[in-house]
């Protein structure tokens, strides 16, 4: 498999994680931005594509790449830092449920923050 990008330290591979995923050797730590929910609008504003169906029949993608990740570590006390929405954590909780990763602990960014709320 040929890197779209490498350079020393740093490998980028282009193309479906599902396909790119198996042929990596072991790592200690995965990093991830997965789409957050296909058919969900951030504008709140859902068409026939979108609501609880949607993201629940999404977390099947989401586990299948979780547990590709997961062989990725086996035999290490690897960890996995994915980013998110609060609108499609369920997403990331079930597939991590049925990947049988447990979620041991959450950042949250709270963009809204302001300098003045600092006393």
């Amino acid at each position: 498999m040929k890197p779209y990008y490498s350079e020393a330290g740093i490998t980028i591979y282009h193309g479906d994680c599902l396909d790119i995923l198996p042929e990596l050797d072991a790592v200690d730590l995965t990093i991830t931005d997965p789409p957050y929910v296909f058919g969900l609008a951030s504008t709140f504003q859902e068409g026939k594509a979108g609501g609880w169906g949607d993201l629940m029949n999404n977390a099947h993608w989401y586990t299948a790449w979780m547990k590709e990740c997961r062989d990725l570590m086996q035999n290490k006390n690897g960890a996995m830092w994915v980013f998110n929405s609060w609108r499609s954590f369920p997403i990331l909780a079930r597939a991590a449920y049925e990947a049988n990763w447990a979620i041991t602990s959450l950042l949250v960014w709270d963009k809204q923050f302001k300098k003045s709320r600092i006393a």
